[in-house]
């Protein structure tokens, strides 16, 4: 089969030294995207462009995104930075719920990309890393 040159892939191929290639490794992992989400009990949601939310978003350097859900009177919130961020976006996550709700504790959801080849090796043998 012939591959299409325009497929995209997700790999990257690092080449080195062993310490060359695991720092490199590391410097990679720093940019993935990393997005935590909480869902909020309020009315309507605010507004991404508002002068409050901007402000968080520049002190943080993330993205603050956020979708009514409105039978079920839920807003989900999204605060979107790099593997690097992380410290900045767990703080936004707990100012913004603060300014929203009241509180800095909630609990927040994490999605992670696993490719279909490593599914098995994520589950593990009679499903023992699944909880």
């Amino acid at each position: 089969a012939v591959q299409d040159k325009t497929e995209k892939s997700d790999q990257v191929s690092i080449t080195g030294q062993p310490h060359g290639v695991e720092v490199a490794r590391r410097q990679v992992r720093d940019l993935l995207p990393l997005a935590l989400a909480f869902d909020l009990q309020i009315p309507s949601a605010p507004e991404s462009g508002s002068p409050e939310i901007r402000e968080l978003m520049q002190k943080h350097g993330v993205m603050v995104a956020f979708r009514l859900r409105p039978r079920k009177m839920i807003v989900s919130c999204i605060v979107r930075g790099s593997q690097r961020q992380e410290q900045n976006v767990q703080q936004c996550v707990r100012e913004l719920s603060q300014r929203l709700v009241g509180t800095s504790s909630v609990t927040v959801s994490v999605s992670i990309d696993v490719a279909p080849q490593h599914h098995q090796a994520m589950i593990g043998r009679g499903s023992f890393n699944v909880k």
